[in-house]
């Protein structure tokens, strides 16, 4: 696991310098981080719980591919490598590839700090997400992509963003409801209704299998630690996001625990894996409150979340029985770290 701890301290320490950089040389600086972690991340080989369910997709797909789904993204990339004679480790440094570069590259955009912002939700993101779950590291990375056009007042590019992010991990369509962040907070309620729309059929058709499980995510509660912390401290600062114009956007990350628990009733994975998104967005806007003024706490909201993420990745590297599947192998970097 020192593999991960290296990077994440490399990324973490990076932004602590960041802003003493010039606009040319952050950008430069950004393109060697995201190749070099796309290159080394994407040499990864047979890490991930779901690693030999990717090479049974990479195999079907292949063999019939004219079958219909809705993650075409994902299966075009896997057709195109078979096509091309390889196999799936071109899936994986292709996949690795768009989430470092979008990720970093959307949160430059959005004139914030990616290394510092990686940095933090690095531990959920990067190893417990994308090391693991390579489609929905995809859409995941579309989802920061998505908030950088919104942020920046394209709307329309959003929707777009939705769109391309849900042929990789279907979840991510949910979000699209981000679309109408300006109704009144009133209708608050109104958007989590609205979600519950999409939600209901992708576990009925797509995710079916979250239902009938029979086991329990018990990562759920470490993933959750993040989102209430982070809530917490939009909760103790929501009167200064009040006339801001995105504010329901950060309304509705104050209340996604209650989201997160409620989905969790009917499947404690669905919600496991809704709140990685939920993760990503509330670390933004924690990172987005510490811009305004008169915030409270805010020198200790974006150092903690970082102590916080870092304190759960350890006592889930001790304590999982799934760490094993985790340990960093490369194709081309073992022994390096």
């Amino acid at each position: 696991m020192i593999a991960y701890y290296i990077v994440n301290l490399l990324l973490f320490l990076v932004g602590l310098s960041y802003s003493k950089f010039d606009n040319q040389l952050r950008f430069f600086i950004l393109l060697i981080l995201a190749t070099f972690c796309s290159f080394y991340f994407g040499s990864r080989y047979q890490v991930g719980v779901d690693w030999k369910n990717y090479i049974v997709a990479f195999e079907y797909y292949n063999y019939y591919p004219k079958d219909f789904s809705l993650e075409i993204g994902y299966k075009l990339i896997n057709i195109i490598a078979y096509n091309l004679e390889f196999d799936i480790q071109f899936v994986i440094y292709t996949t690795t590839f768009i989430v470092f570069f979008v990720s970093l590259f959307s949160l430059y955009f959005m004139k914030l700090n990616p290394c510092y912002y990686i940095g933090i939700v690095f531990p959920y993101y990067i190893v417990m997400g994308v090391m693991n779950y390579t489609r929905q590291g995809v859409a995941l990375s579309f989802f920061l992509l998505a908030l950088c056009l919104l942020f920046n007042n394209k709307r329309k590019l959003f929707l777009v963003a939705i769109v391309v992010g849900s042929t990789f991990h279907v979840s991510l369509i949910m979000f699209s409801i981000f679309f109408f962040y300006d109704m009144k907070k009133r209708y608050l309620f109104f958007m989590l209704s609205i979600i519950s729309i999409p939600l209901v059929i992708l576990l009925k058709y797509q995710y079916s299998m979250y239902i009938k499980a029979d086991f329990d995510s018990k990562g759920l509660l470490l993933r959750s630690v993040f989102v209430l912390f982070s809530s917490l401290a939009l909760v103790v600062n929501k009167h200064i996001f009040e006339n801001y114009k995105y504010k329901n956007i950060f309304y509705f990350s104050m209340v996604s625990p209650i989201f997160i628990f409620l989905v969790a009733i009917v499947s404690t994975t669905m919600a496991d894996r809704i709140s990685y998104y939920f993760i990503l967005l509330s670390a933004l806007c924690c990172y987005f409150l510490c811009l305004m003024n008169g915030v409270r706490f805010k020198r200790f909201i974006l150092p903690l979340l970082f102590l916080c993420s870092l304190s759960v990745f350890i006592v889930w590297s001790i304590y999982s029985s799934y760490i094993p599947y985790y340990e960093f192998k490369s194709q081309i970097f073992s022994g390096l770290f």
